[in-house]
C-alpha cells in the first residue's frame, strides 16, 4: 500500500483551511476621511494604521428621517396660545381688540349639550348611561352625534386626554348597539382642557353629548 508523503499531506490540509478561512472572512476598504464607530470588542478584526481613529465625530454627524409628518395632539397650554393667536388674528381683520373675545363664538362659548354622562375618579365606566339612552329617539334620520370626552386637571396632560377619550367611546357604545351606524357618531377627548369646575372634579369628569345636523364625520 502507497503511503501519501507526510509533507504534501500536511500542505494539502493547511490549504483547506486556508481556503475555508478565506470563504468565511469579510473585508471591506473604508476611506480614511470616512468616520466610522466601532465598538471595542471588535477593534481586534479590524486591520489598520494604529493611528486610524474608529469615533464618529458627532458634531458633524448629520441624521435624515425619511417618515411622513405625523399629526400633533395639543397640550392645553398649546392649545390656548392657538386660539388666542386666532382670536387676536380675526380681531385685527375685523377692527377689534385682541383676545379671545374677538374668536369665533364657536371656540369660545360651544353650544350647550344635549346630555351629559359622568364618571367617577379615573375611570371610563359611566356612572350612569341613562341621558344617553334618553336620547336615542331624538337620533332621528339625518341626525348625528357628536360625542366629547372631558378629564379633571389630576394626572398629565396626555393621560388625562386618553382617558377622556375612553370615555366617550364608552358612551358610543350605547348608540352603536341601539343600531345608530358608526359613521353618524363623531368622537373626540379634550383631556382637561375644558374645566368648567375647578372646585369639583366631579363635574370635569363627564362626556358631553350633542346633536349635529347631516352625518357627522
Amino acid at each position: 500500500m502507497h503511503r501519501p508523503n507526510n509533507l504534501l499531506f500536511a500542505a494539502a490540509l493547511a490549504l483547506l483551511s486556508a481556503g475555508a478561512l478565506a470563504a468565511d472572512a469579510r473585508e471591506a476598504q473604508i476611506p480614511l476621511s470616512a468616520g466610522v464607530a466601532l465598538e471595542p470588542a471588535h477593534r481586534a478584526h479590524v486591520i489598520s494604521p494604529l493611528n486610524r481613529r474608529f469615533q464618529v465625530d458627532l458634531s458633524r454627524a448629520a441624521w435624515f428621517v425619511a417618515e411622513p409628518a405625523k399629526v400633533k395632539v395639543l397640550l392645553p397650554a398649546e392649545e390656548r396660545a392657538l386660539l388666542a393667536a386666532r382670536a387676536a388674528e380675526q380681531a385685527s381683520a375685523s377692527g377689534q381688540d385682541g383676545g379671545l373675545d374677538g374668536a369665533d363664538s364657536s371656540l369660545a362659548t360651544p353650544r350647550a349639550p344635549d346630555a351629559t354622562v359622568y364618571f367617577p375618579f379615573d375611570g371610563a365606566t359611566a356612572l350612569d348611561l341613562s341621558p344617553a339612552t334618553a336620547l336615542i329617539p331624538r337620533v332621528t334620520q339625518g341626525l348625528g352625534l357628536r360625542l366629547t370626552g372631558h378629564a379633571d386637571s389630576q394626572g398629565s396632560d396626555l393621560y388625562n386626554l386618553r382617558l377622556s377619550e375612553r370615555r366617550a367611546r364608552a358612551v358610543s357604545k350605547v348608540f352603536l348597539g341601539a343600531g345608530i351606524s358608526a359613521d353618524r357618531l363623531e368622537i373626540e377627548g379634550r383631556g382637561e382642557r375644558d374645566l368648567i369646575d375647578l372646585a369639583d372634579g366631579a363635574k370635569n369628569r363627564r362626556v358631553e353629548i350633542r346633536l349635529v345636523g347631516g352625518e357627522a364625520k
